[in-house]
């Protein structure tokens, strides 16, 4: 009797300080699961923003600093009439301070669209509108398709008016970045 007395008691106290300490447990742990999925939610959400500001901030500084170089470009009168009206290649000049500052492309077009000058011999190219202000190109190049950020610089020559498109690619890091927040942005969802 004294044994099944101690198995009662051993039972009812075992009981007891699972009833005592297993509703504190429980309710401990799912408050530090929403404080580490709250956080975590917190930091995605913070990087997806800094991310982001990054790649409209470079974006824009392209843009700004490609409409400059365009627009001390269209004041070299000689180095457009030789492309413009001779049809041939930008002086050497020019060509260097493009490459030197990093740039990819340089496109001279018409008001009708038709492409006077391209430093490299293009396909397609298309335009990706993302905000009134923002554009990005998708331009292909032989088998080669790339995203580009480009300046636009509008300008007169001999009374017609003509555009300057200065820009430069994406490269796989900057791309590989896109992918992975597009990815995080999904999963997040």
């Amino acid at each position: 009797m004294l044994k099944k007395l101690t198995a009662s008691l051993r039972f009812r106290l075992v009981t007891a300080f699972l009833l005592v300490s297993l509703p504190p447990m429980v309710f401990a742990a799912q408050l530090a699961s929403q404080a580490v999925a709250t956080a975590f939610e917190q930091n995605v959400e913070t990087w997806l923003g800094e991310s982001s500001a990054y790649f409209i901030n470079n974006m824009r500084d392209t843009e700004q600093e490609a409409t400059a170089i365009g627009h001390y470009i269209s004041t070299q009168t000689p180095a457009i009439s030789r492309v413009i009206k001779d049809r041939r290649s930008l002086p050497s000049s020019i060509a260097q301070l493009i490459d030197s500052v990093g740039y990819d492309f340089l496109a001279i077009y018409d008001a009708n669209k038709n492409i006077v000058y391209a430093s490299r011999p293009i396909a397609s190219m298309v335009n990706l509108q993302l905000t009134a202000d923002h554009s990005l190109a998708r331009i292909q190049i032989g088998q080669r398709t790339f995203i580009m950020s480009y300046g636009l610089q509008p300008f007169e020559f001999e009374g017609e008016r003509y555009f300057i498109l200065l820009g430069t690619w994406f490269d796989q890091d900057d791309l590989g970045a896109l992918a992975a927040v597009s990815e995080i942005g999904r999963a997040h969802v």
